[in-house]
């Protein structure tokens, strides 16, 4: 391989602040007429050493994926497991990335930490650069007003429901994927089928109804989805009444883009109160999709084309 340029980090939500990384990687190699290396790792590195997984906002494949899209030359994943995160930090560098990559430079954001208990921090990083032959670049975290733009700051947006406000931060309309599972059926009996997607990898927004777009194969469909909490499992659940859609896909894989929140969650005391207001919420989120596909919600070729496919 050429001289390249790495940009390393955990990169959990491609969010904006990570796109900065990648792209001054890009300009570095750019001008040395090298490659831009992206490195990573398979799993979030608090699945394996924190006492609680982290909820992740985006799985393995579609982190991939939309590190893919970055344009670097190659993406490297690193498998991450107890034996991985035992090492030192020397070892880390010295092993995975002095080694075969021939790096110029490593580029990571401010507050990067690697190596057993997070002990290797960027100026650890920036002496052992000198040691093996890089330079080392921090940059500084992006902010959005006066909050850092971070993948912390983008789960609790999301938890709290502000899926508007989360797509400013990522750059992207959040999205959660997983397979299409069998419900109660009250849906259907009232008028409003619905897709069920099981348990997701990725974080799923607090209670409410949310406008979204549901990638189901090659095609988009518009929709408006109840996330609640499956009584039975005592899961979040994502149901989704899709516009226009009337094919069976039980079992089948469908992925759900989160564009805005149009109600919190409500309490029924009955079916019939219930039915009035689902028909209350497709009509609202129909006359949002209406307005704003102007504005801010591309056509469904180009959002395929774009930000689904895997």
């Amino acid at each position: 391989m050429r001289e390249a340029v790495c940009a390393l980090g955990v990169f959990d939500g491609v969010h904006l602040g990570h796109r900065k990384i990648i792209s001054r990687a890009k300009k570095h190699a750019e001008k040395i007429r090298g490659k831009c290396v992206i490195v990573s790792f398979d799993r979030h590195p608090q699945a394996v050493v924190g006492r609680k997984a982290p909820e992740i906002l985006t799985s393995s494949p579609r982190k991939a994926y939309l590190l893919s899209k970055s344009g670097a030359d190659k993406l490297i994943f690193l498998p991450f497991n107890r034996r991985f995160a035992s090492q030192t930090p020397e070892n880390f560098v010295r092993k995975y990335l002095a080694g075969k990559l021939r790096l110029r430079r490593i580029v990571v954001g401010t507050d990067f930490k690697f190596g057993r208990n997070r002990r290797g921090n960027v100026n650890l990083l920036k002496k052992l650069g000198k040691k093996y032959g890089f330079e080392v670049e921090a940059v500084p975290t992006l902010k959005s007003g006066r909050r850092k733009i971070n993948s912390t700051l983008i789960r609790k947006t999301i938890r709290m429901g502000d899926v508007s406000r989360a797509a400013e931060l990522l750059g992207r309309f959040h999205s959660v994927a997983g397979r299409v599972v069998k419900g109660k059926g009250l849906g259907a009996k009232i008028g409003f089928p619905t897709a069920n997607l099981g348990k997701t990898a990725e974080l799923l927004p607090g209670p409410g109804v949310y406008a979204v777009l549901v990638k189901s194969g090659r095609r988009v469909y518009r929709g408006a989805a109840n996330v609640g909490i499956n009584t039975e499992t005592k899961h979040p659940l994502a149901e989704v009444f899709i516009f226009g859609f009337n094919r069976n896909i039980y079992g089948e894989s469908a992925e759900i883009h989160f564009i805005r929140k149009i109600r919190a969650e409500k309490k029924f005391s009955g079916v019939k109160e219930l039915s009035h207001q689902i028909r209350l919420d497709v009509a609202r989120v129909k006359k949002y999709f209406t307005i704003r596909q102007k504005c801010d919600i591309v056509s469904a070729r180009e959002f395929v084309k774009t930000d689904c496919r895997r």
